[in-house]
Formats: structure tokens, sequence, C-alpha cells
């Protein structure tokens, strides 16, 4: 399997300049994007592996590719505050010379930023209004609201309805071979953060729901779930400062997940990371010393399709996780100069033990050195 990215961006802008303060800013934007996967094998060797064949007998040799070229048309005015714009998408899809179409879209686009008494608004729309993905929307609001001196709360919404693209919906690979019209999917995520200024702690409490979602079953198979799936997740960040140079930073996830056999996930996951820092030689040697400790709650969890550079659900019904790893680490910092980090990973494991398994077949190496250096060349 060989994965190919590849993205291209430019922006043109053309401001009022007669005037101190521009009323009307004139935009164009142009993007490409280009992604692609080569997948080869021995149909005998992954008899095991893989349900079916339906191409090739002997090797499997796929080829897939999308390539996006859009460009836009955008006017902004009060300072770039508002913008309003007019996008339109290219879509080229190929898959192994039995899929090789185009097509196109429009969007308007919308987006508004401002603050009022140091309270930040940030919405940002894009509707499709003709062609293949007319009916797609994606909307995120944001609002930071500053509650004192100590203390902000942040409220975030983020809604996507969305057409699953030519690749999703038709398959022609050689251990995948099928057609489907699934229907529009849709993610709502809401979410509440309140955060601690000076130590940057925060409380965060999302709710998602996610209707017609878009899954790769036990047989390597898109499929669409018809039902609604509600997530909850409380998220804590909170760090602590003691005996001056010693610090402990931890971040902990709770969620739960109403159809867990679709969204097969942890229940909680933890980071904890306990470090002495400290600056040398009149503050040109900045040092960190510590641990790393990593907990993965035990989920159903699944294992990697190589033909679709998908994950997909499992059959075995033995759970993964409930894992911890511990990592040593030591950071040093030259000015700007040069940066130094040796770090011993999961010293508590032994080389691929099964039992260190976060997808199904692939262990994690164990214990492993590593060592890393940047050095910036200054005349």
């Amino acid at each position: 399997h060989y994965p190919l990215r590849r993205q291209r961006q430019m922006c043109i802008r053309d401001r009022d300049s007669t005037a101190l303060n521009p009323i009307i800013d004139l935009g164009y934007y142009l993007e490409s994007n280009q992604i692609g996967r080569n997948y080869q094998d021995d149909v005998a060797l992954t008899k095991g592996f893989y349900s079916n064949v339906f191409l090739d007998s002997i090797s499997s040799n796929d080829s897939s590719s999308i390539y996006e070229f859009s460009h836009s048309f955008f006017v902004s005015v009060l300072d770039d505050r508002f913008r309003i714009g007019i996008k339109n998408s290219s879509f080229d899809y190929f898959q192994n010379y039995l899929i090789d179409e185009n097509l196109t879209s429009n969007y308007l686009t919308l987006n508004y930023t401002d603050s009022i008494k140091q309270n930040t608004i940030k919405l940002k729309i894009e509707k499709g209004i003709s062609g293949y993905f007319e009916d797609e929307l994606r909307g995120h609001f944001d609002f930071m609201y500053n509650l004192n001196e100590d203390y902000s709360l942040a409220f975030s919404a983020k809604n996507q309805i969305l057409k699953p693209h030519s690749l999703i919906n038709n398959s022609r690979l050689n251990h995948s071979f099928y057609s489907n019209e699934f229907d529009l999917s849709n993610d709502l995520d809401i979410g509440v953060i309140l955060i601690q200024k000076e130590s940057n702690s925060t409380l965060n409490i999302k709710a998602r729901t996610l209707k017609n979602h878009i899954y790769f079953d036990t047989k390597g198979l898109a499929q669409s779930y018809n039902k609604s799936i509600n997530i909850l997740q409380i998220i804590g960040n909170k760090r602590f400062n003691f005996f001056e140079n010693w610090n402990l930073n931890n971040r902990v996830t709770f969620q739960n997940i109403n159809e867990d056999s679709i969204l097969p996930l942890p229940s909680v996951y933890t980071f904890h990371s306990l470090y002495y820092e400290n600056d040398f030689f009149d503050k040109t040697l900045k040092v960190q010393l510590g641990a790393d400790l990593t907990y993965i709650g035990s989920y159903k969890g699944y294992r990697y399709n190589p033909s679709l550079s998908q994950f997909q659900l499992r059959e075995e019904q033995e759970s993964l996780g409930n894992i911890y790893q511990l990592d040593l680490f030591l950071n040093l910092r030259i000015k700007k100069s040069a940066k130094i980090y040796i770090k011993m990973e999961n010293v508590l494991q032994a080389p691929f033990n099964e039992n260190s398994s976060r997808i199904q077949d692939n262990p994690i190496p164990g214990r492993v050195l590593r060592i890393g250096l940047f050095w910036r060349m200054v005349n």
C-alpha cells in the first residue's frame, strides 16, 4: 500500500488602496488536492485475510485516486469581519479504469468574525447550491465569553451534512466490488469548555449525534447505519506546578457511545506527564526530564484493511485495550539553535506483545529508544 497526498494553495487579494481602512476586500482563492493509493498482493498469500476476489485470482494491482480542483471568489467588508463568496469545485474519481468520472459542484460560503467587549464570535458556513454535492452543508459556530479575569467559557457548534463521494458509493477493487447509493450523513457536534486562564486548565463537555453514519463492516463493505449514534464526552485538562521546577500535566477523557458495536471505542483514556524543567548556563540550556503515562481502557476496536486503506469492524469477540504505556524522556534545548530529545518508549511492555494491540493484529513495537536532533544553521 502506497498512500499519496498532494496539496497546492494560492490566494490573491485586492484591497481598496485609496482608503486607510479599506471597506471592501476582493479575493480569489485557488486550491488543488490529490489523494491516491496503490495496493498489490499475492492472492494466495492473503486468502485467509480477504473474503472475496473479483478481478484477478492471481494478484491484486489496485489503483485509486481523487483529484479536487477548487477556485473561489469572495468579497469581504468591515475590515474582513464579514466575507461572502462563491466556490466552484471539480472532482476526478479514478479506480482501476473501471471508475473514471468527473463531478462538479458549486458552493456559497459565508464567514463572520467579530469581537464584542473581548468576547469572540466566529461563524463559518458552506452550502452546496448546485452539482453533485448540492445538498451538502457545513456550518461551524464558536463563541468565547470572558466570565471574569480568571475564567472563560467557550461554546462550539458544528454541523456537517455530507454526501458520500463516488468511491464510497462504488468500489471496483480486487477484494471489494459493489455499488451503493447512500443517503446524506448528518454529524452534529456541540461542546462547552470552561477555561481557567492562569493554568490553561479546561473542562470540556461535548455531545455528538451521527445519523446515517458510514462505516465498514467485518467483511470490509461500506454500510450506512440508519439509527442515531449518540456520543457524550467529558474531557479534563489540568496542569500542576510544584517545587518550582516540577510539572504534572493531565488529560482525562470519559466517553459514552450508545451504539458501541458500530463505534467500538474506549470509554476512558488518560495521559499524564511528570517532568522536571529548568534552565542552566545563564538560561542558554533548557532541560526537561520526565515520564509520560498513557492508559487506554478496553474496547472492541477495529482491524485495518490494507486493500481499502480503511479501518473495519472485527469479528473477534475478545476486547482490545486495557493498556498502560510508560515512556521516559529527556529534552534539551540550546537557545534557538538546537533541540535534542532522547525517549525510551513503552518501557513496561515486551516487544510486539499481543496484549499491546490497539488495532487487531498490530501490536506496538514495545521498548524502543528514539533519539532526535534539530540544528539550525546560523552564520
